[in-house]
């Protein structure tokens, strides 16, 4: 499908006192992103060739971290009601709104069937059913591993990609099965590997990581070699 770039940093431009800002592209072209408007931060969607900007959520909170789900009607993000942080969906059309979990501050990332989304929650990472009902922890020998994030499935939904942050050390990336079980530690350097993407055929990982000094995006083997 062709982008239409130009069109979309002339919408962008002209609301740049709004700041807009995490923009996610579904498979639609659709874009969705958060913006800042009359003292809320909201999320927005627009075409991918700067038409038809609209505005999706109207809350006096702060709405963050918009992510689509596969069948590109669907926006999951992270939103404040009654002073506490959770993760919500919403139907972009209908305006239809359910909560997920109710805990989640932070990226995280919903399963390639649309099925679950998994949760960085302190030292552990939650799988979560989009209905709420079911929800799972996964454990290294039954025990917290360290401060979990930036989650991200591989394409055929069987594994997870994150990161771990012990006390004192750098965040590295690791890859666990959704059964919970094969935790393999990917990255292992003094610099900080942060936001491990899958390439589409999910036999490489991508990652930004500030290991020579600057932050540069890097590419891996999905076992951990060759990067």
């Amino acid at each position: 499908m062709k982008r239409s770039l130009p069109s979309i940093l002339v919408f962008i431009v002209g609301y740049l006192i709004f700041l807009p800002n995490q923009p996610v592209v579904a498979s639609s072209g659709k874009i969705a992103f958060t913006m800042r408007n009359k003292g809320s931060v909201d999320i927005y969607i627009i075409d991918d060739n700067g038409r038809n900007p609209r505005q999706v959520t109207f809350h006096d909170g702060p709405d963050s971290f918009p992510m689509w789900f596969p069948n590109g009607r669907h926006l999951a993000f992270v939103s404040k009601h009654n002073d506490a942080f959770g993760i919500y969906r919403i139907h972009v059309t209908r305006r239809s709104l359910t909560r997920i979990v109710d805990s989640g501050i932070g990226r995280f990332a919903i399963s390639p069937d649309g099925d679950w989304v998994a949760v960085p929650h302190g030292f552990k990472l939650l799988l979560v059913e989009i209905d709420g009902i079911d929800q799972r922890e996964l454990w290294w020998h039954g025990r917290p591993v360290g401060l979990i994030g930036m989650p991200s499935w591989s394409p055929d939904g069987k594994r997870i990609a994150f990161t771990i942050r012990m006390p004192g050390i750098m965040n590295d990336i690791y890859v666990i099965d959704i059964t919970g079980e094969n935790l393999r530690q990917l990255t292992k350097n003094l610099g900080q590997d942060l936001y491990p993407a899958w390439s589409p055929n999910g036999r490489k990982i991508a990652f930004t990581s500030n290991r020579g000094g600057c932050c540069h995006v890097y590419l891996m083997d999905a076992d951990g070699a060759n990067h």
